[in-house]
């Protein structure tokens, strides 16, 4: 089978390809567009569609993503209205996780069947590594794209949450793809991290939001940060007001600050010293809280300070209220989700076992 890369020249391979390097996987990229061969094998499947189609076999009529299959393809026809089939094809034998995807009208179909047609539009990811294929440039690959760029992430927080007010639910929003980050950054580092970038003096230097900017969409700007001077050094000031958004989870609050915290405490996901692994929460990633938005507390989103569980405490008592007329605070927990806490309950949230 042949692919062949529908572009210029190979200097804007290299270009797509520098371009891909430089985004984190919280980033939907576009994939590029390639002419692919169809294989044989592939031709003779199309052919018995065709036939099917013709003889108005029940396969062909109803909707469906699997009536029509064998054991290298599985498929259907997924668009009634406008006779559209969409199939899902195994290149490899020996990989039956690389999937190539295809969305085919039905007279293409018939040109390929009866030879008129060799080759199909598909879309690759910007990775060379990447081998799946999809039938859009916008199609999801489970290797180099983050689901929760493919969710109405909003509209799913809102009807989870109808007592809350819009702020709250882009808080959630905020805060869950901040966990992700985290989770990201523990599974390529078998820890979770620690509380603050350190000096070779051991001495604190940048805060965790600024370890976590290559796990949410920012490596670019990661690259930018003197990652072995203080948070406010020369070098350093000049990245303070290119705080991810994220981070921002409140319009009034001025840049360079951020209301985003971790809890410092040995009881916590952040101990002083050290850092987490699976096996101390104890209580489940799902009723473990990992980091809060703190309205009545703000810093600067590189400096290596966080709040403690006193802290949290008092806040507690005094935080914004949502619609519901609680006190709210917004908690990202440590399974991915964000829960909103009121008054004190957050207290036992933020505790591993």
């Amino acid at each position: 089978m042949t692919v062949k890369r529908v572009i210029a020249s190979e200097h804007q391979r290299r270009d797509l390809e520098d371009s891909f390097a430089k985004d984190s996987p919280m980033a939907i990229v576009n994939k590029y567009p390639v002419d692919v061969e169809v294989p044989e094998r592939l031709v003779h499947f199309w052919r018995d569609v065709v036939s099917r189609i013709d003889a108005k076999d029940p396969s062909t009529i109803y909707e469906s993503d699997d009536l029509l299959q064998c054991e290298f393809v599985y498929g259907g026809l997924a668009d009634p209205d406008n006779r559209y089939f969409g199939f899902t094809y195994f290149p490899f034998d020996e990989d039956p996780d690389t999937e190539w995807e295809f969305f085919l009208s039905e007279s293409e179909l018939r040109r390929i069947a009866s030879g008129l047609q060799q080759s199909i539009q598909a879309f690759r990811c910007q990775d060379p590594r990447c081998l799946l294929m999809h039938s859009a440039p916008d199609g999801y690959c489970p290797n180099c794209d983050n689901v929760l760029d493919y969710v109405d992430e909003f509209g799913d927080m809102r009807k989870a949450y109808p007592a809350l007010d819009d702020v709250t639910i882009n808080v959630m929003v905020a805060m869950r793809r901040i966990v992700h980050g985290l989770l990201q950054s523990t599974t390529e580092n078998h820890e979770w991290p620690r509380h603050a970038i350190y000096s070779s003096n051991d001495e604190p230097i940048l805060s965790w939001r600024v370890g976590l900017l290559p796990y949410i969409d920012q490596v670019d700007l990661f690259r930018r940060v003197a990652v072995d001077e203080p948070w406010d050094s020369p070098s350093n000031r000049r990245l303070w007001n290119e705080m991810p958004s994220v981070f921002r989870t409140r319009s009034d609050l001025a840049l360079p600050d951020t209301h985003v915290t971790a809890v410092i405490d040995d009881n916590t996901m952040w101990p002083l010293r050290g850092g987490r692994h699976w096996r101390d929460v104890r209580k489940g990633t799902s009723y473990t809280a990992a980091v809060l938005e703190l309205t009545g507390w703000a810093t600067n989103w590189m400096r290596p300070d966080d709040v403690t569980l006193p802290d949290v405490l008092r806040a507690s008592r005094e935080e914004s209220r949502g619609a519901s007329g609680d006190n709210i605070i917004v908690a990202g927990m440590v399974d991915g989700n964000a829960t909103p806490f009121s008054g004190e309950a957050i207290i036992e949230g933020l505790l591993i076992g």
